[in-house]
């Protein structure tokens, strides 16, 4: 499966799956990218996210929307990951 990159407007580039990236461009929703993934860092459940993705979406888009949240899962975790101390004094 070719993934593809997308640059957000707030400079994050994510590697979606071919089948999420169509959904994002058929869509719109470049803009909205760094939104989802701040609402995740902020405490929003992927739950949410995936209801909302999926509400009203065809059946042949499901894949996309539950790659496009996965992609929006593992950008946030990261970001989490790395803003979190470590606890080291160096």
């Amino acid at each position: 499966m070719n993934n593809i990159e997308i640059k957000t407007p707030a400079g994050r580039t994510i590697a979606f799956t071919s089948s999420a990236a169509q959904n994002i461009e058929e869509a719109g929703l470049t803009g909205q990218i760094d939104d989802d993934i701040n609402v995740l860092i902020a405490g929003g459940t992927v739950a949410a996210l995936i209801s909302h993705c999926q509400d009203g979406a065809d059946q042949d888009r499901m894949e996309g929307w539950d790659d496009y949240c996965a992609a929006i899962l593992r950008t946030a975790d990261n970001e989490m990951l790395t803003a979190q101390p470590t606890g080291r004094p160096w």
